[in-house]
């Protein structure tokens, strides 16, 4: 059991961390991103 959890604050490592949350659920854990960002 368990889940993933990943505070994404670059967006330049997204897909990168979408990739991982993404393993984790093919794995059966839930997944959530927590992706910070700024209206430019």
């Amino acid at each position: 059991m368990g889940a993933y959890g990943e505070k994404v604050t670059d967006p330049a490592v997204m897909p990168a961390a979408l990739r991982r949350a993404l393993e984790a659920v093919k794995g059966g854990q839930a997944a959530v991103l927590d992706c910070v960002t700024v209206r430019e």
